[in-house]
């Protein structure tokens, strides 16, 4: 048991990694108390497996989310809401899996998600330890969350409306090109209630929305003065395990969203009471040196194996896109999108460090915005398209959009 003070630790991403180094080594959850809240903190993928996987009916809820979901406005994207929101998944699932997913690419599309960058951060804002101060004026002093909230409520009520708005209007004219929601509007039951039905594709839409806004190989298979396209992927493996290794190295959503334990559990002798909120460490998951041997090196030659992927190497999806059936429902195109985003910078720039005024090797710095969602702070680089034949492309690629 750890015991903290919540408004020294805010549950910070550098609180976890800090929990993380201090934790003991035969351990594989840290428990915490903050504020009267029940903290427990997965660091493995079998803890994670076990609890979110094999007990998943008891551990797929949310915790309760004041500032994000009551006075934010983000109570329509079902990554938040409680488990029993079963249409909403069943919905996305038609859409987007496997095989579905293929008929999106590469159709997919951000100011309203900034905000919940910062906001989703557990213990971000004292309202989501102390859900009565939702009802303090944002006058008072201390309450600038309420501000914050009004401000960053607008943003996501736009992201929602707009865009769907958008998609109807084309569907209406016969200019809609494939999408979920052309695709879910497609499925409406004509015989239940359609208003209903159409809540629910907006509402999932604008989830989607929020969530898409992720050399000599490629030259080889793809040719110059081409870019490549998702028919190449198989013939790339090198460029697959640089997407693979890219997931696994900076993972984007390093503690990915809590679950909520709804009833008491017991594991590995340790009593979890109800109401526990269970944060899943990917990041320890990703950097395991068991699995992935000299985990804070980038090197996706450990996904290779005499030219070819690795299948005995664990694919860091595993822990990228979330866990049990609170797993990312969209992860399928968001794959696809990082690796023909990866594909086609390799094959048209090259990236390269730059020099100072006496001709000094400037570092990338590696530092991090540590929120729900890990960015890279502004640093110096150099990206030049390879060739002339390279500047064409990306000119007449950047022309399509006019």
């Amino acid at each position: 048991m750890i015991s903290l003070d919540l408004l020294a630790s805010a549950a910070s991403f550098s609180l976890i990694l800090y929990l993380y180094s201090k934790r003991p080594k035969n351990s594989d959850i840290i428990h915490l108390e903050v504020a009267g809240t029940s903290i427990v903190v997965l660091d493995t993928s079998e803890a994670t497996t076990e609890l979110f996987e094999r007990k998943s009916s008891l551990y797929s809820s949310r915790a309760r989310m004041p500032m994000i979901n009551e006075l934010m406005g983000w109570d329509f994207n079902f990554g938040f809401m409680e488990y029993a929101r079963r249409q909403h998944r069943r919905i996305m699932h038609q859409a987007f899996h496997p095989t579905a997913a293929l008929q999106f690419r590469p159709h997919e599309i951000k100011r309203g998600v900034h905000p919940l960058v910062a906001a989703a951060v557990p213990g971000a804002f004292l309202v989501d330890t102390f859900p009565f101060l939702k009802y303090v004026p944002e006058w008072m002093p201390g309450a600038g969350f309420q501000k914050k909230a009004k401000e960053w409520g607008k943003l996501s009520k736009a992201m929602v409306e707009v865009p769907f708005r958008a998609a109807m209007k084309n569907i209406a004219n016969g200019e809609a090109t494939p999408s979920f929601v052309s695709y879910s509007m497609q499925r409406i039951d004509e015989s239940s209630d359609v208003e209903y039905q159409k809540g629910i594709v907006q509402t999932a839409a604008g989830t989607l929305y929020a969530a898409s806004c992720i050399l000599a190989e490629i030259d080889s298979v793809v040719g110059r003065g081409h870019l490549p396209d998702f028919e190449d992927e198989d013939s790339l493996p090198f460029v697959t395990a640089i997407v693979k290794e890219t997931l696994r190295w900076r993972d984007v959503v390093p503690i990915a969203i809590p679950h909520l334990l709804e009833v008491e559990d017991v594991y590995k002798g340790y009593r979890i009471p109800a109401g526990t909120v269970c944060i899943p460490n990917a990041w320890a998951m990703l950097h395991d040196e068991k699995v992935y041997p000299d985990p804070f090196s980038f090197k996706p030659e450990r996904f290779m194996k005499d030219g070819k992927l690795d299948p005995n190497v664990r694919d860091p999806a595993h822990a990228a896109f979330g866990f049990g059936r609170r797993v990312c429902p969209g992860r399928y195109m968001a794959y696809s999108a990082v690796w023909i985003a990866i594909a086609s910078i390799l094959a048209t720039f090259d990236i390269e460090k730059v020099t100072d005024e006496n001709g000094n090797i400037i570092e990338p710095s590696h530092e991090y915005l540590s929120a729900l969602v890990c960015m890279p702070l502004p640093f110096k680089c150099a990206i030049k398209p390879r060739s002339k034949e390279a500047a064409d492309l990306i000119r007449a690629t950047a022309n399509m959009g006019d």
